[in-house]
């Protein structure tokens, strides 16, 4: 039952979303999946390397966290996420900005 929620919730911000933007649910979620795709490989990866046999968690996690972090920016660069790329333009010109003050 509690699965549902979050679909429910979905359903109901996009339904009213796309009224008022004149952008369909459909759309919404063709512009999503390319990410979910990427965040599920990245899940993989991550879990993989978690499968490890490491004595010491702490290094484990470091290794997952490094992974799943290569993984999602490696494929959003292959891919050419555009979401992905606007991040990055954003934090260029943020980092610029932030050189200039100091």
């Amino acid at each position: 039952m509690y699965q549902c929620v979050p679909f429910l919730a979905y359903y109901l911000n996009s339904y009213y979303t796309g009224k008022l933007l004149k952008y369909l649910i459909g759309e919404q979620i063709m512009d999503v999946l390319p990410m979910l795709g990427l965040a599920v490989v990245m899940g993989a990866g991550v879990y993989a390397v978690g499968l490890i046999p490491l004595n010491l968690t702490v290094v484990r996690l470091a290794l997952q966290i490094v992974t799943g972090a290569l993984l999602y920016t490696g494929l959003c660069q292959v891919f050419k996420i555009a979401a992905f790329r606007e991040v990055v333009e954003m934090m260029k010109l943020g980092w610029v900005k932030l050189c200039r003050i100091g």
